[in-house]
This record gives C-alpha cells, sequence and structure tokens, in this order.
C-alpha cells in the first residue's frame, strides 16, 4: 500500500466553518420592488446577515465558488504531499529524473504518469476522508442550503465543481513543483 499521508489530515479551510456561518439560519424575505421595477434586493437589505447574493442563481454561484476554493486548496496540499515523496525532501531515486518524466507524462496526457497523481475522486472513497456532503458544509458553512435541501441535480453540480478544481489545482501545482526541480532558479 502507497503511503499517501495527505488524507490524513483535513485542510484548514474544510476544517473551519465558512465566516459569516453562525449557526442562524435566516430565511431571505423578498423585498417589495420599487416604484421602478429595475430595483434589485442588494445583500444588505435582503436580510441577510452574511451579505451573501439575495438573486438564487448568484446565491448558488456563489456556494459553487465557495466549493472550488476549497478544493483547490485541498489539491495543492495533496501535491505538496506527493511532491515531497517523488520529487522532494523524501526522494529515494533521483529526483530530477521523475521530475522531467512526470511533466512530460502531464504534457502528453500519459494516463501512466497521471493515475499516479492524488485525484479528487479517490479522496473522496477513502473511509476515513470527508464524503461529499461533508465536503459540501465544511466549504459553505451551516447558514447555506444544506446537502440534504440540494436536488440531484445540484448536487452532481457541486461534486463536479469540487472535483475539477481539485484535480486542476493537483496538475498545476505538480507542474510548478516539477518545473522547479527541473530548472531551479539561480541564486541571487
Amino acid at each position: 500500500m502507497k503511503n499517501q499521508p495527505w488524507r490524513r489530515t483535513t485542510p484548514p479551510s474544510l476544517a473551519t466553518p465558512h465566516p459569516g456561518g453562525c449557526g442562524i439560519v435566516r430565511r431571505n424575505q423578498e423585498q417589495p420592488a420599487a416604484d421602478n421595477d429595475t430595483a434589485q434586493p442588494t445583500p444588505a437589505s435582503s436580510g441577510d446577515p452574511a451579505g451573501r447574493p439575495a438573486d438564487a442563481q448568484a446565491r448558488w454561484q456563489a456556494i459553487l465558488q465557495r466549493l472550488r476554493d476549497a478544493a483547490a486548496e485541498a489539491g495543492r496540499d495533496a501535491a505538496d504531499w506527493w511532491a515531497q515523496d517523488a520529487i522532494g525532501g523524501r526522494v529515494t531515486g533521483d529526483g530530477q529524473a521523475t521530475a522531467v518524466h512526470v511533466l512530460t507524462g502531464i504534457d502528453d496526457g500519459d494516463p501512466a504518469v497521471l493515475d499516479l497523481l492524488p485525484r479528487s475522486h479517490e479522496s473522496s472513497r477513502q473511509e476515513d476522508g470527508p464524503s461529499a456532503a461533508e465536503r459540501y458544509t465544511n466549504a459553505t458553512g451551516p447558514a447555506d442550503t444544506t446537502w440534504a435541501a440540494l436536488d440531484d441535480s445540484r448536487r452532481d453540480e457541486a461534486t463536479d465543481a469540487y472535483h475539477d478544481a481539485f484535480d486542476t489545482a493537483v496538475l498545476d501545482r505538480i507542474t510548478d513543483l516539477c518545473r522547479r526541480v527541473v530548472e531551479p532558479e539561480p541564486p541571487h
């Protein structure tokens, strides 16, 4: 079994509730439209103390962005752990040769290389890893729409947003770290 220490910890962004999530759930109340029908309620006028957008679609997009942000941080953390074992301080072989091989594999889309990198769907299957519902709640906070209240379409969209952001962050971070090994910055 391969040692995968990044799955033993929860990144700080997933371990703390979302700011403004004070535990009090309040429904946004519709504000009567002004005389001109173009007036839109603002977060301050919507009765939402956390300042979330009043429009349902805007709120959903904000939730998805918080999920993406949390996933990107988790992906960078996973990539950093991977790099320690593959090209960094705990490497037992030639870290530079490994970095070149990984960069080539990423550029070529080589499944033999890509399958060795951390993936979001793998961390989802870990017995001790967070479930999709836990990741959603950790990223969005208790004052937003609960996982249980989401329909299947929204759950799929939230799960896809998390996985895509995690996997993209892993590839970006590993590419950056491998390039640093292959082409180290000259001393100043």
